[in-house]
């Protein structure tokens, strides 16, 4: 299973077999002071997780994507943050092919 979202979906308690992944396009965690009340820390610690993130986009912006992979890391090194000079709130080729390879990557490990 790999979950894919835009913007703030992944507020909601997620767990998900280690096969799978999360990728996150301009997203960040607005529970972040509640991530360890929560449980999922410990459910999810082996997920791989996505984050791409344009340095323009005028919705979520950048910071709060960054400061959101930092806290993560804190809990699992299988997190990625992917940086989009000039991308506004929407995706581009460059994040269109690293998504894609994600995936990939993930059905292969499963297989």
């Amino acid at each position: 299973v790999t979950m894919f979202g835009l913007k703030q979906w992944y507020q909601r308690r997620v767990a998900i077999t280690a096969g799978g992944g999360i990728i996150a396009m301009s997203s960040y965690l607005p529970l972040r002071n509640t991530l360890e009340a929560t449980g999922t820390v410990s459910e999810n610690r082996d997920v791989r997780i996505l984050m791409c993130h344009g340095t323009a986009d005028p919705v979520v912006d950048h910071s709060f994507g960054q400061a959101s992979s930092r806290l993560l890391r804190k809990y699992s090194t299988n997190v990625t943050f992917k940086t989009y000079p000039g991308l506004m709130h929407g995706a581009c080729p460059e994040e269109l092919t690293d998504i894609k390879k994600f995936i990939e990557e993930r059905v292969r490990e499963v297989s």
